[in-house]
């Protein structure tokens, strides 16, 4: 797109004053305000296929379990949660799931026994079905047994390793079903993992209340249930997705019976043995077998086995250089000691952006001569990734909104991986664009700028330069510019209450162009400074997004003013 350039100039009498660059958000919402992204979904998540199950004010969506009717006792919407104080029975959702993830927050009262079942069939009049058990670990007599605790898969399998938080605080639930496997999660941590098939489901199966049922959790698409078990519960948040990316366009990585499609980069040998790809060292520099067909967001899942030390990775968001160099996004297989598996690499580019260092569970995630299942989102700006199931990656970076996919061996000696049924899904594609024909109709007498073909100049008196408007949680917002100011001068980002001094940064580049990023995505806002984010999370986004400087006479300069434009399918 085109450059766009602006400098604006302050100049103050007496008192400090700033130049304020501002994108105005209006996120004054009184029914989220206590619990900013509880029941709400983010653009990003949406478009990543997440819905909501319930929407914090109302039961639409859910029946008794025996009607098509909701109770009219026993269940009602307290806080922006289902509560539930005594009767009514089960409710369970209207729509049915056949693999699925799932997330809630739930909280009971002190000695209270509850829990969420899944895989209950469509014409079930009783709530039948596994059970991720809801309880007070404390006061309940249900405790006493390890498989009937919190986070526990009923009867069947005890969590292990997880921490319940006191009564009267919400807990993290997730629930996923998949390729014949049950995970329960508590709080972040994976405290269930079993699979429904073989001897040892089968033992535990035979001891339990569930003998009678020989089909149990193995009944295909069902409902989720809420259970009343005759105590106060409060569940909050819930939201599902279809595994692995219902709805959305797979494309075949591996048509035909050669490398159709691929092109190789480097002396690795690169083999295809069906619908597995061996790659080897051969002894000199990196090399990559790069697909054709180039990708903007997408799901890709690959299962990968290592068979000697060295390590590799999978591209995503490739590009070559002139002299056909790849670079770019590199999703780690370190088989190492170190053990950095599905860490996030800016491969011939920056580096490490988001290493394993302080991720225990991810570094113990993958496993040594056995097959690990990758899984890597792109969705705009937000990059996820996760092996065997546990989160390594979680990162939102501007430098690439497409490219290529690309599987590397690395140079040395001793890199010998297999890559098995790569599968992908096509969600969709986006880009940036000019942000200067976006500026809103009043920005011109609000600010006393000039607008002229590419750029902006006049004097801001100290008035507000409202850049961009957002109207709720619902719309993304992303910016990119690059933002120059004197050598002296301090230079501040805001949003409401919070904000983060530029000028301190080690990063920060003073007399120098900054590259700047701002992401607002619902309630979670990210700054990014010259390719590194440094204010992620950013809890409860609320007022002004501004940039602001704080002398008597400063002169800011920026330019190349972009937003990222709205994805199509």
């Amino acid at each position: 797109g085109k450059s766009v350039a602006a400098r604006y100039v302050l100049y103050t009498c007496g008192m400090l004053s700033a130049i304020r660059i501002v994108i105005v958000l209006a996120l004054a919402l009184p029914a989220v305000a206590q619990n900013a992204g509880v029941n709400r979904l983010s653009p990003l998540e949406r478009d990543a296929g997440w819905r909501l199950l319930f929407d914090g004010e109302t039961t639409a969506g859910w029946r008794g379990v025996a009607s098509d009717a909701f109770p009219a006792e026993g269940w009602g919407v307290q806080d922006g949660a289902l509560h539930h104080t005594e009767g009514g029975g089960d409710i369970v959702t209207v729509g049915l799931y056949d693999e699925f993830e799932l997330e809630f927050e739930w909280k009971v009262a002190p000695g209270a026994n509850s829990g969420v079942k899944y895989m209950v069939a469509a014409d079930a009049s009783f709530a039948y079905g596994p059970e991720y058990q809801v309880l007070d670990d404390d006061r309940h007599a249900d405790a006493e047994l390890a498989s009937h605790r919190a986070a526990s898969l009923y009867d069947l399998a005890a969590q292990q390793g997880g921490t319940v938080r006191p009564v009267g605080e919400y807990n993290r639930g997730r629930i996923v079903v998949r390729d014949g496997w049950i995970e329960h999660w508590l709080n972040g941590a994976r405290v269930v993992r079993v699979e429904t098939r073989g001897e040892a489901w089968d033992a535990a199966h035979e001891a339990s209340k569930y003998a009678d049922t020989p089909d149990f959790a193995r009944t295909g698409a069902g409902r989720i249930a809420l259970q009343d078990h005759g105590d106060e519960v409060w569940f909050r948040d819930l939201r599902i997705r279809a595994l692995p990316a219902a709805g959305f366009e797979e494309v075949d990585l591996l048509p035909g019976d050669a490398l159709d499609g691929w092109t190789e980069y480097g002396d690795a040998r690169y083999v295809r043995e069906g619908r597995t790809i061996l790659g080897e060292v051969g002894g000199g520099g990196q090399s990559f077998l790069l697909s054709r067909r180039s990708f903007g967001d997408f799901v890709l899942e690959v299962d990968v086995k290592t068979e000697l030390p060295g390590n590799s990775g999978i591209q995503i968001r490739c590009h070559q250089r002139a002299d056909g160099r790849p670079y770019g996004y590199q999703i780690e297989i370190d088989p190492s000691e170190r053990a950095w598996s599905g860490g996030l690499y800016d491969e011939a580019r920056r580096g490490w952006l988001q290493n394993l260092e302080h991720n225990a569970a991810g570094r113990a995630a993958y496993v040594l001569g056995e097959w690990n299942r990758y899984r890597i989102e792109c969705v705009g700006p937000w990059i996820r990734a996760s092996v065997n199931g546990v989160p390594t990656v979680n990162y939102v970076d501007f430098a690439d909104l497409e490219g290529v996919i690309g599987l590397q061996v690395h140079s040395g000696d001793d890199t010998r991986v297999r890559w098995r049924n790569p599968r992908v899904w096509v969600l969709g594609e986006r880009q940036w664009v000019d942000a200067l024909p976006l500026l809103p109709s009043s920005f011109e007498a609000s600010s006393y700028m000039n607008v002229k073909y590419t750029s902006v100049r006049g004097f801001s008196h100290g008035l507000p330069l409202q850049l961009a408007s957002v109207h709720g949680p619902d719309e993304l917002l992303a910016l990119r510019m690059q933002v120059e100011v004197v050598a002296k001068t301090e230079l501040r980002v805001s949003c409401g209450s919070w904000h983060y001094d530029l000028h301190r940064d080690p990063r920060f580049k003073k007399g120098e162009p900054n590259d700047l990023g701002l992401c607002l995505d619902g309630a979670r806002g990210t700054v990014i400074l010259n390719g590194h984010p440094i204010a992620a999370e950013v809890p409860e986004l609320s007022g002004e997004f501004a940039l602001s400087t704080g002398s008597r006479y400063d002169e800011l300069t920026f330019r190349d003013f972009q937003r990222l434009g709205a994805g199509r399918r």
